[in-house]
């Protein structure tokens, strides 16, 4: 995997952690629970620790269907950037 491809990867996994911290944002300012702006939270700290990961090579692919999440971005894999 090329160094372009790696920065690409980490480029997404940071804007899938910001849609979470915005979502969470909105939903805690519609007072929508407790348990739901943690939950994007929760998600925002995942995608950000996948970004990481990746930069130290310790994270090649992540596939969504492995994980079941499916309510934060567009999840996709490393294969297909």
């Amino acid at each position: 995997m090329n160094q372009h491809h790696v920065r690409a990867l980490v480029s997404r996994r940071m804007e899938q952690a910001t849609e979470c911290l915005e979502d969470g944002r909105y939903l805690l300012t519609a007072n929508r629970g407790a348990r739901t702006v943690v939950n994007r939270a929760y998600y925002a700290v995942f995608y950000a620790v996948l970004a990481l990961l990746q930069t130290t090579g310790a994270v090649w692919h992540w596939r969504a269907e492995k994980h079941g999440d499916r309510d934060c971005g567009k999840h996709e894999d490393a294969d297909n950037g």
